[in-house]
């Protein structure tokens, strides 16, 4: 079919084969800087009236899917005696089937891509579309290495013609989820079964269901399933094994509610495992449970110095977190006597000084006043008995003795010595 125009655009490559068709790159007639992929479908399908009727309608939902990670839909060319086909901008980053053929990707890329997936079919499936047949050759990446998901609507018009019924068309069986071998319809968490198992493909490098044929196939889904990631994948981010686990559970029931509650999921697993640890630390798992968040301790340090603390041991099962030294903080300073020079001390402290002041020499005015007076007096008892003695000089003799031979002061007092130091004065 290369050269052959379809519409406004010459094949002019092929790009790859699928359950459904052929895709080739197909440059528009007129400007050839205009690229598009066209999915030319097989030619046994054209003949099925229900199939292209129930394309055609498939085929409007998908003209109002604008997402990022949705491969744009442009229109169905249906012509006489052809096979249809459909045109859809192109992707020219290859697909993750062509990435897992070269080995397995790095968790943190796995991470991203399911993301993108998730995001897409959380998207279409609040749009009331289900893809039916996610497979990694169904999950295309753009020039800047995103995943584009292509194909939807494709497998729910198969299952609406005839080949569906005659066991014919069954899309890829080593994707499909336990139930719909049963006959249930396709799902939200049949998709999220095959984005499982896509997922498992990507970290372990080889196909999960490997099984060349129908019945092989649908015992292995309904029996077998996929072994854990856990000892297949070193370095895995905690919890990503078990959120692919679930979504590639047998029973339905056990899966995601939704890709929403699938993608939440999956952003928990980022946060846990796939941030950058902050400098000096390292991730250690805690042993809570199974694939739980890694918590960011200390990382090794050297020996304290002589004389510096040591740590105590921890308990088992606990994470020993370093204490940080309390600063030693001095004891403020204690202010000046005085106020210092350019400092405006406030009227409150210069009123409780000067009372302070007032209290402490209250005292001392008050004994200095005591000795003043008792000094004065002093003087005056002094300067009367000077007086006296000049008296009884001039009246003689006489006034020198007393009667009965006592000694007489200078007015006739006599004196005697007491205790303590004082004088006792009597007549």
């Amino acid at each position: 079919m290369l050269g052959e125009a379809i519409s406004h655009y010459r094949l002019v490559r092929s790009l790859g084969k699928g359950t459904f068709g052929e895709v080739f790159e197909g440059v528009h007639l007129h400007d050839d800087q205009i690229r598009v992929a066209v999915k030319v479908l097989h030619a046994g399908l054209a003949a099925d009236a229900d199939f292209v009727a129930s394309l055609r309608a498939e085929c409007r939902v998908l003209t109002r899917l604008k997402h990022p990670h949705i491969v744009g839909f442009r229109e169905l060319v249906v012509r006489d005696g052809a096979a249809p086909a459909m045109v859809l901008d192109l992707a020219t980053g290859g697909s993750l089937e062509e990435r897992a053929a070269r080995g397995p990707l790095p968790p943190a890329e796995v991470l991203v891509h399911l993301r993108e997936a998730l995001s897409a079919l959380a998207y279409a499936h609040e749009e009331g579309v289900i893809h039916r047949d996610i497979k990694p050759g169904n999950l295309l990446l753009d020039g800047r290495g995103r995943v584009q998901v292509v194909d939807f609507g494709i497998a729910k018009a198969a299952d609406s013609g005839r080949s569906t019924r005659t066991g014919t068309a069954l899309g890829t069986v080593a994707y499909m989820a336990p139930e719909l071998f049963d006959g249930a319809p396709a799902s939200a968490q049949s998709d999220l079964y095959a984005l499982g198992l896509v997922a498992w493909e990507l970290l372990v490098g080889r196909v999960a269901c490997s099984s060349p044929t129908l019945m092989g196939a649908m015992k292995w889904h309904e029996t077998v399933g996929p072994p854990a990631l856990g000892g297949l994948v070193p370095g895995l981010p905690p919890g990503l094994a078990e959120v692919v686990s679930s979504w590639a559970a047998r029973e339905a029931s056990a899966r995601p509610a939704s890709a929403l509650t699938a993608l939440s999921a999956l952003d928990g697993v980022g946060r846990g495992g796939g941030r950058p640890a902050m400098p000096g630390t390292v991730q250690v798992p805690v042993g809570v449970r199974s694939g739980g968040p890694a918590v960011e301790t200390p990382a090794a340090r050297p020996a304290p110095a002589p004389g510096a603390p040591t740590a105590s041991p921890t308990a088992p099962g606990t994470v020993a977190v370093p204490t940080v030294p309390r600063p030693q903080v001095a004891p403020p300073a204690r202010p000046a006597e005085g106020p210092a020079e350019g400092d405006d001390a406030p009227q409150a402290r210069s009123s409780s000084g000067l009372l302070v002041g007032a209290l402490v020499a209250f005292p001392l005015i008050v004994n200095l006043i005591v000795v003043v007076a008792i000094v004065g007096l002093i003087v005056v008892v002094a300067t009367q008995g000077g007086s006296d003695d000049d008296a009884a000089e001039s009246a003689g003799p006489a006034m020198a003795t007393g009667s009965g031979g006592r000694d007489v002061g200078p007015s006739g007092y006599a004196l005697r010595l007491v205790p303590a130091g004082t004088y006792q004065v009597g007549c």
